[in-house]
């Protein structure tokens, strides 16, 4: 199973960080139950399922430009 067009279906904490640029204890600080990303636990290791990092990465997107649109049009 080495085929290299193969991308894995979860990442470790440390290179889901690096995935989203961001320190391993902000990760962790923004994991569920204490955060918004989502993760899973399976045997005694986090893993962050790349589909969930990708959907929550473009929701908080969406969401922080609609906060914006909503912050200019009330000043307005």
């Amino acid at each position: 199973m080495n085929n290299p067009s193969h991308y894995p279906l979860a990442l470790s904490a440390k290179d889901a960080a690096l995935s989203l640029g961001i320190s391993e204890r902000t990760l962790w600080a923004s994991t569920q139950p204490r955060g918004p990303i989502p993760s899973i636990k399976l045997g005694g290791r986090v893993l962050y399922p790349v589909a969930g990092l990708e959907e929550w990465l473009s929701r908080a997107a969406v969401d922080q430009l609609s906060e914006k649109a909503s912050v200019s049009t009330n000043q307005k």
